[in-house]
């Protein structure tokens, strides 16, 4: 984002310095060899894991609080305060709510929205920095605060007071002490409406975002990962495309798509140490053994990570893009955003829909005119012919008229022609006394193989309904002879998956735009 305001360029660049004491900047990694400085060569050398005695190799990787620098401890803002944290507060929401609370009670500082600040401890740091020169008075207007029950959850709709722009220190003053009231109760909030703030927080967060994408970066070029499959004995090198594509096909276990994924040697020893602990990876339910265990799994469906477990958030990407918002929040987004179009795509769909004829080259988008096309022209009742078929049954046989056709051969007689004009003149021919004559014998058409359709993206099948119905009235399927497999084929994409490519182009073009 491109900023127009000469003061604010100045308190840009004032911002950089300042949080670059507090925090070396991070050396943008080279492209063409393996830096020391990036996050994946801090991953490479950092502090070595127990060694696998199953599988011979030694995991190492850096946790991700450490590359995200959220592993330090929190120091009050108020530079005479003694008091800490030393607990990771931008995951531990019970560390967070302690750090708050103790604003609020001795120094009567709310911070308008933690959770969309990228590294709170971070912010807590600069502002410890600043506020050694200034007292708060300096960044903060007073305001009186009726009820406060969670302070992370404080917002400006809760305040009494406002900051109001282009105040003078006198008027400012003045009503600081009005705020006060009776109570003598008087309180500063730090909040993104004042400019140094909300820069200070885009600030945290294109720099938490600049590691990740680092990170997912590096761990999809990397071509030296090896690991041992956490439900079998096999180990798996390479890259962790080939480790992912290993557990979705040989044991339904799919967590998303590799290039959406960040992080992922602490994901899988994360998950690896729920299994060694006997823990169901999806209700999260201990088991006495690894083979009830596994058992439960397969039988319940459970090759699956718990999709409201908030733990797994950090290792996905699209947890990252935007302050405050997770998969869950983009999601919701996304939908609503469908549901508005979806009239329209439906009726674009309609309209490109073409249903073509089971005998000749005839296509119309209208799925009725086609049956009166083939009842005119072919003296073939479809709905006729089918009125005793359920819908699996009526695209098998919708299946081997297309194949039969194609190959030149009569659907009753097997006779075969070398011209499509000699075949329909003898289907004609048998259709004289009806459309039964044509119907092929069940022996022929209902087989396993004809449910695989002869030609791709066949509108015909679209049109099918279940009409067979029972002497009762109810249908005619036999639910009772109806197969549930254990193992159900893995879904092709998870709630946490997203388009990375397209994000990243997106965020580099910003990126370049305001520079």
């Amino acid at each position: 984002m491109s900023i127009n305001d000469p003061i604010l360029e100045v308190l840009s660049f004032s911002l950089e310095n300042d949080l670059a004491l507090v925090s070396p900047k991070p050396q943008q990694p080279s492209f063409s060899s393996p830096s020391q400085n990036t996050p994946l060569a801090r991953l490479e050398r950092a502090v070595t894991g127990p060694k696998d005695a199953d599988s011979g190799f030694t995991e190492s990787f850096t946790p991700s609080s450490v590359l995200l620098e959220e592993d330090q401890k929190t120091l009050c803002p108020i530079s005479e305060c003694e008091y800490f944290c030393d607990k990771n507060i931008c995951r531990d929401a019970n560390a967070q709510q302690e750090v708050l609370a103790h604003l609020l009670k001795e120094h009567q500082l709310v911070i308008e929205n933690p959770k969309e600040i990228a590294n709170l401890s971070k912010y807590l740091e600069y502002w410890r920095k600043k506020l050694r020169s200034a007292p708060l008075t300096e960044f903060c207007v007073g305001f009186t605060m009726n009820t406060v029950e969670n302070p992370s959850e404080t917002n400006s709709s809760k305040l009494e007071g406002s900051k109001v722009s282009g105040e003078s220190a006198e008027a400012k003053t003045d009503r600081d002490r009005s705020a006060q009231g009776s109570d003598g109760a008087l309180y500063y909030m730090l909040s993104p409406d004042l400019p140094e703030d909300l820069q200070l927080r885009k600030q945290l967060w294109k720099r938490r975002l600049d590691i990740v994408l680092d990170v997912n970066r590096q761990e999809r070029e990397e071509t030296t990962f090896c690991r041992r499959c956490l439900f079998c004995w096999e180990v798996v090198g390479e890259n962790r495309s080939k480790y992912f594509l290993h557990m979705r096909e040989s044991h339904n276990f799919h967590i998303g798509q590799p290039d959406n994924l960040v992080f992922v040697r602490e994901l899988l020893k994360l998950i690896e140490d729920k299994l060694n602990r006997l823990e169901c990876l999806f209700c999260e339910h201990i088991y006495k053994d690894k083979l009830v265990l596994k058992e439960h799994m397969r039988k319940k469906q459970h090759r699956k990570i718990n999709p409201h477990n908030l733990e797994y958030d950090q290792f996905y990407v699209v947890n990252y893009l935007e302050p405050g918002k997770t998969w869950e929040n983009i999601g919701l987004e996304d939908t609503e955003g469908e549901n508005r179009e979806e009239e329209w795509v439906e009726l674009a769909e309609e309209k490109q829909r073409n249903v073509v004829c089971l005998f000749c080259s005839a296509a119309d988008c209208n799925f009725d005119n086609i049956l009166d096309h083939m009842k005119t022209e072919h003296h073939f009742d479809f709905l006729q012919i089918t009125v005793s078929l359920d819908f699996y049954e009526k695209v098998k046989l919708v299946n081997y008229i297309r194949r039969t056709v194609y190959q030149m051969s009569c659907l009753s007689c097997d006779e075969r022609f070398q011209e499509r004009e000699l075949l329909l003149k003898h289907v004609s021919e048998h259709n004289i006394n009806g459309s039964a004559e044509l119907m092929p014998t069940v022996e022929k058409w209902n087989q396993a193989e004809y449910f695989f359709p002869t030609y791709e993206n066949d509108d015909f099948l679209t049109f099918l309904d279940d009409d067979k119905q029972n002497a009762d009235g109810s249908s005619g399927s036999d639910v009772g002879s109806n197969v549930i497999p254990e193992d159900l084929p893995p879904m092709a994409t998870t709630s946490r998956d997203f388009d990375l490519a397209g994000f990243a182009i997106r965020y580099h073009n910003e990126s370049n735009a305001s520079k």
